[in-house]
């Protein structure tokens, strides 16, 4: 607990926020991470990148996201998603792995929708990739400008 009195200001000369306390003052930065310069080489989440809509953005499709040839479409594996967070509560529902898996595709379209640019995309399963590879090189004129991070291309 911190003794004495504190109060915030809005400091005109520092464009920030500082709190006052008896000893000094602690500028309080307002920017978000992904507004942060720093942050260029640093690999947010679904909660650093929720809402902003950013040059490029690069998604990683964790070891939950796979792909299933046999009927064609993604699989998602539950219980190898890393965020329990994102769960808690959801076990009390009739069907709780339907919930899990909606709450994992949810985040997979959100990412996906951030980049205005472009979208860079790796997946961590080697089955899922080999699919988005063979997609990639299948693709039709409408996506012409689409490039393979292996390519080493210039991406800009």
């Amino acid at each position: 607990m911190i003794k004495g009195t504190e109060k915030w200001y809005k400091c005109k000369r520092i464009k920030k926020y500082v709190l006052i306390r008896d000893k000094g003052s602690v500028p309080l930065s307002l920017s978000t991470w992904a507004e942060r310069e720093a942050t260029i080489s640093e690999v947010g989440s679904i909660y650093t990148i929720q809402g902003f809509d950013l040059n490029y953005v690069g998604v990683i499709l964790g070891p939950s996201v796979t792909y299933d040839y046999e009927n064609d479409q993604l699989k998602i594996i539950t219980g190898n998603y890393k965020d329990t967070e994102a769960f808690k509560g959801k076990d009390e529902f009739d069907d709780p792995e339907f919930i899990k898996e909606t709450i994992i595709l949810n985040s997979i379209n959100v990412l996906l929708k951030r980049g205005i640019k472009g979208l860079y995309i790796f997946a961590s399963d080697p089955v899922l990739r080999a699919h988005l590879i063979k997609l990639y090189e299948t693709r039709t004129d409408a996506y012409g400008r689409m490039r393979v991070a292996e390519d080493k291309s210039d991406y800009h």
